[in-house]
C-alpha cells in the first residue's frame, strides 16, 4: 500500500502500487527468496519520486526448527523534493474459523475503531460482524488458531491494522464466496496514524516476520 493507507489521502484507496506490474529482480534457486521492484515512472502519480522494492524469504533459524517467513518493504525517495506517505503491507492470514481465533498482544494498545466493535481479540474474535481497528503502536503479536500459534512482529512500522469484513460486508466483494470471510484475518503492519516523511535520498525499510511458536 503506497502512497496512502486506506482513505488517508486524495488518491484511490490504499494507493496505486498494488495495481501495478512489478519486476522480479532476484529469485533463489529454491524459490524461497525473491525480490520485486517498482521503478519510478514519471507518467504515474508519485512514481517519478519513489523507488519501491518488496522482498520475501522463508528461512530456517538456529533458534527454532520452524521456518521464519519475512517480508521487507523498502521505499526510497529518488526525487529532489521531500514527500510523506502512509501505507504498508496487506497480508491475509488463513484460519480455520475467524470467530474462534484469538490475537494476543493488543489488550493495552490504544486504537481507532471504525465500526465501534465491542469484541476483545485477546478473548476470541469476531462473531460475524465487520471488524476494523487501527492500533496506534506495533508490539509483537501471537495469532492463536486452535493448535496453531503464529508470532507476528514488525520493525519500523508504527501500527497494526486488524480487519475482517464479517458476514454482511463480505457480500459486497464479488470475488469472495459468502462464507470465506470466516477463513482469514488481516493483520497488517502499516504506517497510518502519522505519515512518514522522506527527504531526497532517504529510505524507509519496514519488515514483517512470521514464525510458528509452541
Amino acid at each position: 500500500m503506497f502512497p496512502q493507507f486506506a482513505n488517508k489521502g486524495a488518491g484511490p484507496k490504499h494507493g496505486l502500487v498494488r495495481q501495478q506490474l512489478w519486476t522480479c529482480v532476484s529469485k533463489a534457486d529454491s524459490a524461497a527468496r525473491f525480490t520485486l521492484e517498482l521503478l519510478p515512472d514519471p507518467a504515474q502519480l508519485w512514481f517519478g519520486h519513489a523507488r519501491l522494492t518488496l522482498s520475501a524469504a522463508l528461512t530456517n533459524t538456529p533458534e527454532s526448527a520452524a521456518p521464519l517467513f519475512s517480508m521487507v518493504y523498502r521505499i526510497e525517495n529518488s526525487g529532489s523534493e521531500t514527500f510523506d506517505f502512509t501505507g504498508g503491507l496487506h497480508p491475509y492470514f488463513r484460519v480455520e474459523d475467524v470467530t474462534q481465533v484469538a490475537l494476543h498482544g493488543l489488550s493495552t494498545v490504544a486504537f481507532e475503531d471504525r465500526y465501534g466493535a465491542s469484541n476483545i481479540p485477546e478473548a476470541g474474535f469476531l462473531k460475524g460482524q465487520a471488524f476494523e481497528r487501527l492500533y496506534l503502536s506495533a508490539p509483537a503479536l501471537v495469532l492463536e488458531d486452535g493448535a496453531n500459534r503464529l508470532k507476528i512482529s514488525s520493525q519500523r512500522f508504527d501500527n497494526w491494522m486488524v480487519w475482517n469484513p464479517g458476514a454482511e460486508l463480505a457480500l459486497e466483494f464479488p470475488d469472495m464466496p459468502p462464507q470465506d470471510w470466516r477463513r482469514f484475518l488481516c493483520v497488517e503492519p502499516v504506517v497510518a496514524a502519522k505519515p512518514m516523511v522522506l527527504a531526497p535520498g532517504a529510505c524507509f525499510s519496514g519488515e514483517m516476520q512470521v514464525e510458528r511458536v509452541s
